[in-house]
């Protein structure tokens, strides 16, 4: 039996299991973004829910509350659509929720923030959603603007306890381009450039923004303290990267990502050719995208030396058959 928007809506507020809550209400989500690309889906009983309930349930279980305010990301939408995918147009109607839920919600956003306050770590489960509710709070306030939220999140950086708390308010920092988001930047390299995991998420904040080009990922790539020899530190820009499809289904992105495999084909054929699956979606993609990448990846076979690339470029050149 196919739920209807209101039943969901009823178990987003009323479920009393937490797993089960969190899936209906991606249902809605995803409901409301894939109900045919191109169509205008009025979200109002979503946010009308999420308003009622969001308030209480902060209370009671912030990491419920945190996952219940997800919206699934433009690459994870882009899974369940199998033909004529349109990455800006994904993105747009992505967008457009997220800000929507944001401004309905806009005059809660400074309550719940207060009702969060920074304290000192504490590596327990109500920690643990505190912190995590704290971070969607904050990116909230500031995509509706909420008068002082870029202080908050300048604050939260300062005063953090922990890796959560300070990596959450510089990605916010740097997803809302805020004015001194640069010197945040700066600020973060200089205290943690002996610690290479830290590091890594360093760049992949850069990798993954909402505004990266190729350009950026040049620039990312030129850093001195990128290693071409360490998987890890390449998949934290390389891999980053793919998280913004608007970008990488580009000429631009789609020449980078490919001189990427290109280089590590020699290097490292295996790494290589897992970050090659990521173009198997090439084959869903809406004209003119779709024949620009096959010819990329056609030409990609031609040049390609490893087994490992060759084997991962006929499977994913044969996505287009299933």
């Amino acid at each position: 039996m196919r739920l209807s928007r209101c039943d969901l809506a009823f178990l987003l507020k009323h479920e009393t299991n937490g797993f089960n809550r969190w899936q209906v209400t991606q249902m809605l989500v995803n409901r409301i973004l894939l109900q045919g690309q191109g169509e205008k889906s009025s979200p109002d009983i979503y946010l009308q829910a999420l308003a009622q309930t969001l308030p209480v349930l902060a209370a009671e279980d912030a990491m419920l509350a945190a996952r219940l305010l997800d919206i699934p990301s433009a690459q994870e939408l882009a899974s369940a659509i199998h033909k004529d995918y349109d990455p800006a147009l994904v993105k747009t109607q992505r967008d457009d929720l997220y800000q929507q839920l944001a401004e309905a919600l806009k005059d809660q956003w400074a309550e719940l923030y207060e009702q969060l306050p920074m304290q000192s770590y504490e590596d327990s489960a109500e920690a643990r959603g505190t912190r995590a509710l704290r971070n969607v709070v904050l990116d909230m306030a500031l995509t509706a603007n909420v008068d002082g939220a870029d202080e908050w999140a300048q604050q939260q950086y300062d005063d953090a306890s922990c890796m959560t708390e300070r990596f959450g308010a510089l990605k916010a920092m740097v997803n809302h381009q805020q004015l001194n988001a640069d010197e945040y930047l700066a600020d973060f390299y200089n205290r943690f450039q002996n610690n290479d995991l830290v590091i890594d998420l360093w760049f992949s904040v850069q990798a993954s923004a909402d505004t990266v080009t190729a350009d950026t990922i040049q620039s990312l790539i030129a850093h001195a303290d990128f290693d071409w020899n360490t998987p890890n530190r390449v998949r934290s820009v390389v891999s980053a990267f793919t998280s913004q499809p608007t970008a990488l289904w580009t000429a631009e992105g789609l020449e980078l990502y490919i001189g990427v495999i290109k280089k590590l084909d020699d290097a490292n054929p295996v790494l290589a050719s897992r970050l090659l699956q990521v173009l198997a979606r090439w084959n869903t993609l809406a004209e003119p995208r779709r024949q620009m990448a096959h010819e990329r990846l056609i030409e990609l076979q031609k040049q390609a030396s490893s087994k490992h690339v060759l084997e991962s470029l006929n499977s994913v050149l044969g996505a287009a058959s299933e």
